[in-house]
C-alpha cells in the first residue's frame, strides 16, 4: 500500500513492557509491537481495500520511513524523523487518548533516523495464511517425541492433494484453495476464479499453470520438507494488552468470513505454538 504521510504530532514513542527471569535476564514482551487508534486503523483499512467493505484488521505489519541500500545521510537540524518497523495493534484498552495522536510506537520499533515519515502496510491480519512444517520444526518435534509416522502421514496427505490438482476443474479448484497461502485469496485467486468458470472443460493455459504449481510445491516438499498441516495457521503474535490471559494461554481467532463458505471461529483446547525460524526446543510451546 502507498504510504500515508503523518506528522510528528500524530505519534508518540513509549517504553516497552519488560520482564525478568530468575537469572535477572531481561525479555521484551512488546518487542516490535505498537498500538494504533481505531480511527486511524479504519483509515488504513479504507486505503488498503478501497473497493471492498471489510472489517478492520486487528493488527498491521508496517514500515514507516527510512530507506534500503547504501546512502549518505544528511543530518537534519530542526526536526528528527524516525524509522520504525514492526506491528501495530488496535487500541482496545483506550490507551491512546482522543486527540491528534494516532499511533504509539515502542522503543524497540525505532531503528534509525530518516528524512520522511509515512505508514506503509506490509501485511494485515485480515487473511490468515496456512502453516507448513519445515526441516527445522520437524527435527525439533521429533526430538520432543513426535513419531516419524505422523510426519510421513502428513506428507502422504499432501502428495495426494498435489495429485488431485490434475483432476477435473471443480475438485482441482478446491485443492488449490486448500493449498494456497491465503485460502484462495492470495496469488492463486485469479486462477481459482478462472477455473470456476471452466466447468469441466480443459484449457491448455490452466493445464500449464497447474503443472507449474505442482512442480513448485513438490520441489518445496523435497528440498525444504514444506508439509501442510491441517487446521493450522501462520498468524501475528502480539501481547495481551488487556492482561486477561493466564500464563500458558493464548487467544486465537480465525476469520475466513471473506471466503466462500467461510466463518469466524475461536480455537479451543490444546495448541502448539512456534515461530519461524525455529532453532531450539524452547521455541515450541505446547
Amino acid at each position: 500500500m502507498k504510504g500515508i504521510q503523518i506528522e510528528t504530532s500524530e505519534f508518540r514513542t513509549i517504553s516497552d513492557v519488560k520482564t525478568w527471569d530468575e537469572n535477572h535476564r531481561e525479555s521484551l514482551l512488546t518487542d516490535g509491537i505498537g498500538i494504533i487508534a481505531p480511527r486511524f486503523a479504519k483509515k488504513l483499512t479504507e486505503e488498503l481495500y478501497p473497493s471492498r467493505e471489510i472489517e478492520c484488521p486487528s493488527a498491521f505489519q508496517i514500515r514507516c520511513g527510512g530507506f534500503k541500500g547504501i546512502f549518505i545521510v544528511k543530518m537534519m537540524i530542526n526536526r528528527s524523523i524516525y524509522f520504525f518497523v514492526g506491528m501495530v495493534c488496535i487500541d482496545i484498552n483506550s490507551t491512546i487518548p482522543s486527540g491528534p495522536i494516532s499511533i504509539y510506537f515502542r522503543d524497540s520499533m525505532h531503528k534509525f533516523s530518516a528524512n520522511e515519515f509515512s505508514i506503509d502496510v506490509v501485511r494485515t491480519s485480515i487473511h490468515p495464511s496456512l502453516a507448513y512444517l519445515n526441516r527445522q520444526i520437524i527435527l525439533l518435534l521429533s526430538t520432543l517425541g513426535i513419531s516419524d509416522e505422523v510426519f510421513l502421514s502428513l506428507q502422504e496427505r499432501m502428495l495426494q492433494q498435489l495429485l488431485e490438482l490434475a483432476d477435473e476443474p471443480k475438485k482441482a479448484c478446491q485443492t488449490l484453495r486448500d493449498l494456497s497461502e491465503y485460502g484462495g485469496n492470495g496469488y492463486h485467486a485469479f486462477l481459482i476464479e478462472y477455473m470456476n468458470k471452466l466447468n469441466n472443460r480443459k484449457d491448455p493455459f490452466v493445464r500449464r499453470m497447474i503443472v507449474a504449481i505442482q512442480a513448485f510445491l513438490v520441489k518445496e516438499l523435497r528440498t525444504k520438507a514444506k508439509i501442510l498441516v491441517p487446521n493450522s495457521w501462520s498468524l501475528f503474535g502480539v501481547i495481551d494488552e488487556t492482561k486477561t490471559l493466564q500464563y500458558g494461554q493464548v487467544f486465537i481467532q480465525i476469520d475466513n468470513s471473506s471466503q466462500q463458505g467461510g466463518s469466524v471461529k475461536i480455537l479451543q483446547g490444546p495448541v502448539v505454538v512456534t515461530r519461524n525460524p525455529c532453532f531450539h526446543p524452547g521455541m515450541l510451546l505446547f
